[in-house]
């Protein structure tokens, strides 16, 4: 993950990021130098700017008839994301009080796109009693290759368990030596599509262009899709 991206993640735009890189690198810098740059509006430069200052992240001085900006030090970012989290931990119960009170949610579907619809699945996974895996690919592992580790980790302290069946040419692939996680194979039975079923759940999520997640909340499906998988859990091989 470069240095945008991680700025991003402290809630930053792309150019927002890009400019604030900028002011760390030059220490102190008229906003027209920072346009030319970054081959910038110069609007928008002034626009990112102050966007900059009233987040934090950017401050200016004058000096004679001109205005120089320059960037927060760089461990304000670390503690800005601390104070997110914070903020977001602190609003946790709060949202279980109020999921508790809602009445019960009716059969539902959604569908969810890019890099965030995995993440989504993955954190519901967390939830999960047991997990069963059909049409594993392993594409995860490529999209989201700088969390899948640390994911995994989480995973196996949280002693989560679960059976996965997948294509033997896929044999070795890492994801099958997760803890917890029981592997069979099939021969000739390439997927594009990865099937889970938990919590009277499935997912369904495929990698080959663009992330596309389709989650399924419906018990009555959910019991389907798990009839089958034992059935093919059955014929796999160890």
């Amino acid at each position: 993950m470069d240095l945008i991206e991680k700025l991003k993640l402290a809630g930053l735009s792309g150019n927002e990021a890009r400019v604030y890189l900028e002011l760390v690198k030059h220490g102190s810098i008229p906003a027209r130098d920072i346009a030319k740059s970054l081959s910038m509006d110069r609007t928008l430069a002034y626009q990112i700017l102050h966007n900059l200052i009233d987040k934090g992240f950017a401050h200016y001085q004058k000096r004679g008839a001109k205005t120089y900006y320059s960037a927060s030090k760089p461990g304000f970012v670390l503690t800005k994301f601390r104070e997110q989290a914070t903020e977001i931990e602190s609003a946790i119960p709060e949202l279980t009080a109020l999921s508790k009170t809602a009445p019960s949610a009716a059969p539902s579907s959604e569908i969810y796109e890019g890099k965030q619809g995995l993440r989504v699945l993955i954190s519901e996974l967390f939830s999960a009693k047991d997990i069963c895996i059909f049409g594993a690919t392993g594409n995860s592992y490529d999209v989201l290759k700088w969390e899948l580790g640390h994911v995994v980790k989480s995973f196996e302290l949280a002693k989560i368990t679960g059976r996965m069946i997948m294509d033997e040419k896929l044999r070795g692939h890492k994801m099958m030596y997760i803890k917890g996680l029981k592997v069979r194979c099939f021969k000739n039975t390439p997927a594009s599509a990865t099937t889970a079923i938990y919590n009277d759940t499935v997912a369904i999520h495929s990698i080959t262009d663009k992330p596309t997640v389709i989650i399924i909340r419906n018990k009555e499906v959910a019991q389907t899709y798990k009839n089958y998988f034992e059935q093919l859990w059955r014929q796999a091989k160890a």
